[in-house]
C-alpha cells in the first residue's frame, strides 16, 4: 500500500487513522536499537536470549525495544513451551525495515546472523 493508496480511500477518519499507524511503525523503527532488534526478527523468529546474542544489544535494550515494536504491532508475541519467541507481526514489515536499514546504513553490519 502506497501513501498515495491511503489518501483515497474510505474517507477523511480513516485516512487519518492510517497514516497515524503508518507514523507509528516508522517512528518505532526510528529508534535504532529497535531497528537492530526488527532487522534480527526479520531474518527468524527469536527468543530474547537469541536476540541478545544474535544483536549483542543489553537485555533492558532489548526489551525496551520489543515492548516498542509490539506496541507498534510490527512484532508478535507467541508462548513457546516456557518461554516466548518474538517475530515479526507480518511479513510485509522485512521490506519496510530493509528499506530503513539502508537508510541507516551502519545497523546492517551491527546485527550477526
Amino acid at each position: 500500500m502506497t501513501i498515495s493508496k491511503v489518501t483515497h480511500g474510505c474517507g477523511v477518519a480513516a485516512d487519518a487513522a492510517r497514516l497515524a499507524y503508518i507514523s507509528d511503525m516508522l517512528a518505532a523503527l526510528a529508534s535504532g536499537h529497535c531497528l537492530v532488534v526488527a532487522a534480527a526478527l526479520a531474518a527468524r523468529p527469536q527468543t530474547v536470549q537469541q536476540l541478545r546474542l544474535s544483536t549483542g544489544l543489553s537485555l533492558m535494550l532489548i526489551a525496551a525495544s520489543l515492548a516498542r515494536l509490539t506496541g507498534a504491532g510490527i512484532v508478535a508475541v507467541r508462548r513457546d513451551g516456557d518461554g516466548l519467541t518474538y517475530a515479526l507481526s507480518d511479513e510485509r514489515f522485512a521490506d519496510v525495515i530493509a528499506l530503513a536499514e539502508h537508510l541507516h546504513e551502519d545497523v546492517s553490519l551491527c546485527v550477526v546472523f
